[in-house]
């Protein structure tokens, strides 16, 4: 049996990885999320977690926690949206700020993931600026997150815990901050084209820094629960650079690269670089031809 709080952890050999995923990951009775992350050590943190990490370290917080600073942060960010007139103030109701935010960069509450094994496991591989020269390398990681058992924890915070715990804490709102649900965020605006592209989706975290710390936190007031199924899997792997290039190659040749994740100028150049890297794997698609109109007249 497994604990909410508890990822099982498993280590293997590079080579092994996709025959993992095919065997183990693709057919499952279970919904699954995976999230790529190219260090092993890296808690499931969002990148506004990070952000106000980075603050604190150089003593650039002196007041406010998690939950203020973010919401200062989005309240700037809608304030400059208006002044440069990049979204109408009708967008702006419409739009997840969020979602629309971290598109461009902005540090937000929310953990990208994706349906895909495959995609995440392109992530774990292939992360902006893989290893700058001279640093050390670490275990790569393909995070795997039972998406029922979430929704199933949801249900019994809902309809046992909040009743429960409503006699210590009477205030709802403190309660459900104390005692958050985790939100899923499927429903994807529009406005972020790669999400579609990458078959993302999200989980918010709004009051807690980290999925762990949600999990530890919601496992204390249902400690007597144990699942058939973990809540988390972290699955780390130690790719050599000819490992890493030989999964990566097995992807491309599966339509999962940089051009078709990131539909945009960006992934258009992280594909040409990946082609330099590996020139014998050009790929083999449609040829456009230029024709003359005196050749489609003759033609």
């Amino acid at each position: 049996m497994y604990h909410i709080h508890e990822p099982l952890e498993k280590t293997m050999y590079s080579k092994e990885i996709l025959d993992y995923i095919r065997n183990e990951l693709v057919h499952t009775s279970h919904r699954l999320g995976f999230r790529g992350q190219r260090c092993a050590v890296w808690d499931l943190k969002p990148s506004l977690a990070r952000f106000v990490s980075r603050l604190k370290e150089k003593g650039k917080v002196s007041h406010g926690n998690y939950e203020t600073i973010g919401k200062r942060i989005q309240d700037e960010f809608k304030k400059n949206l208006l002044l440069n007139q990049d979204l109408t103030p009708e967008q702006l109701d419409r739009v997840d700020l969020w979602q629309y935010g971290q598109h461009y960069g902005l540090p937000t509450p929310l953990l990208d993931w994706t349906y895909s094994p495959y995609i995440g496991l392109f992530f774990a591989l292939n992360s902006d600026g893989v290893y700058d020269v001279g640093e050390p390398k670490k275990p790569c990681v393909l995070w795997v997150l039972n998406i029922d058992m979430v929704r199933q924890i949801n249900t019994i915070i809902s309809d046992i815990v909040w009743p429960k715990m409503s006699a210590k804490i009477k205030s709802e709102e403190l309660l459900k901050q104390q005692i958050p649900k985790m939100e899923i965020v499927g429903d994807i605006d529009g406005y972020n084209r790669r999400i579609g592209y990458q078959q993302g989706f999200f989980t918010r975290h709004v009051f807690y820094e980290s999925f762990e710390i949600w999990a530890r936190r919601i496992a204390k007031e249902i400690p007597h629960e144990s699942w058939g199924s973990p809540l988390l899997q972290k699955i780390s792997f130690f790719p050599s650079d000819e490992e890493r290039s030989k999964i990566l190659l097995d992807l491309n040749k599966m339509n999962v690269n940089s051009r078709t994740l990131f539909p945009d100028i960006k992934g258009s150049v992280a594909q040409t670089c990946f082609f330099i890297e590996h020139p014998e794997q050009h790929t083999r698609g449609l040829k456009i031809h230029h024709m003359s109109r005196n050749n489609m007249k003759s033609s």
